[in-house]
């Protein structure tokens, strides 16, 4: 578990700032949650042989001896609100949003922490593909937004019928197979056998590629709401692949799903989701046809953070205390202005303000000395071209101007 700190946050804000506005756009309204549920509402959902809810979950007794799970995901605790709270006794349509951290009990490496930071959708009471359409776009145009280019897994796993049928010719085709099977395969035979095809062990991986894809089973209805489904994502240059595997790893999914992948990036999805619409009557609510996705934010951050260093337009190196304290007039002056500056605001070392000025990945240095005060000039160097030249303050703006 890691702290946000001041040079992060404000890129974490304004992903959340955008990825708001998009929410609100296609109608979806925001919805805060506990951090903490009844595990029940985890175990119910995500399926006794899920990785999360066997692996993965923060669980605790409070002091009356009830349990209490720290939420691993958001769609569970959203539809446990929506049912508590009879937002779906309406029969109308429901869109929310929900924003914050998450918790799994996992090994911590690169995009993958214990507490994490998810943002996603929840559509209830639309059965239509359009509804499937409508959140797959607001997810595209949140990271077009973010200047974050991803391509997107599509699968469907067919209707609840589709998915019974599938997973009894599963069991047939891999019994016997079973020995050269990894331990968790093995495992997920008894448990939930779609899973196997999530499994990265490459024995596993041999095994499961000679086998019929789910896709050629399902019923003919479900085919053609795909490809309608597909239709849209092309009439809306949605960029996207048919991946005959996908089945997502929880057990609540049915129809069609799909996964979000950064462009020549190697990380894990940043985001997926896909139809749901047993979720709510297995909780306990009205049978209500429902889809939604989650984007996993520290994954953006990340990726954000390695796709381009933060560039400002001016750093200030000062030669002594009469520079620094013009430096420091101008600096408000260029901020007023509109370009970013920043400066040393204690007396050190000119290397040591190069050095500063770097790690800032300024576009310009400024230097200014008891000469320079003397000249009524200013040092100015473009450090894209290493070229240096003496100018006038006041013909600073025009410089960064057409420089940037």
């Amino acid at each position: 578990m890691e702290d946000i700190l001041p040079q992060q946050s404000t890129s974490w804000q304004n992903m959340i700032s955008t990825a708001r506005c998009v929410f609100n756009s296609f109608g979806y309204h925001e919805i805060i949650l506990p951090v903490a549920e009844r595990t029940e509402v985890f175990t119910r959902t995500l399926g006794d042989s899920s990785d999360i809810v066997n692996k993965e979950m923060y669980t605790f007794e409070d002091k009356k001896g009830r349990s209490l799970t720290l939420r691993p995901e958001g769609t569970a605790s959203v539809v446990r609100a929506v049912i508590e709270h009879g937002l779906l006794s309406s029969g109308n349509t429901v869109k929310v949003f929900y924003i914050g951290p998450m918790f799994r009990y996992e090994r911590p490496q690169k995009g993958r922490k214990r507490q994490f930071y998810q943002m996603g959708v929840e559509f209830f009471g639309a059965r239509s593909y359009y509804s499937d359409c409508d959140a797959v776009l607001c997810m595209s145009e949140i990271c077009k937004k973010l200047d974050i280019p991803i391509v997107i897994k599509i699968n469907t796993l067919g209707c609840k019928s589709c998915l019974v049928k599938y997973t009894e010719f599963i069991k047939k085709s891999l019994t016997n197979k079973q020995d050269d099977l990894c331990k968790d395969c093995a495992t997920r035979i008894k448990s939930n056998i779609l899973r196997v095809f999530d499994c990265k062990n490459k024995n596993c991986k041999n095994i499961l590629k000679d086998i019929t894809p789910i896709y050629e089973m399902v019923c003919d209805k479900d085919k053609q709401q795909f490809t309608s489904f597909k239709d849209v994502l092309n009439k809306f240059d949605v960029t996207f692949v048919e991946d005959r595997t996908l089945v997502r790893g929880l057990d609540y999914y049915s129809g069609i799903i799909y996964e979000a992948y950064i462009k020549d990036y190697n990380s894990d999805a940043v985001s997926g989701g896909g139809r749901y619409n047993d979720l709510v009557s297995i909780m306990g609510g009205p049978q209500t046809p429902s889809v939604g996705f989650a984007i996993g934010i520290d994954r953006l951050i990340e990726y954000k953070n390695d796709s381009s260093k933060k560039e400002i337009d001016v750093f200030l190196v000062s030669l002594g205390p009469s520079a620094l304290h013009k430096n420091f007039e101008l600096l408000i002056t260029l901020r007023n202005l509109g370009f970013s500056a920043e400066m040393e605001y204690e007396e050190k070392s000119p290397k040591s303000q190069f050095r500063k000025a770097n790690s800032f990945n300024a576009k310009y240095v400024v230097v200014r000395g008891e000469d320079e005060i003397k000249k009524d000039i200013i040092k100015i160097k473009d450090m894209a071209t290493g070229h240096e030249k003496e100018i006038k303050e006041n013909q600073l703006k025009t410089v960064l101007s057409n420089k940037t």
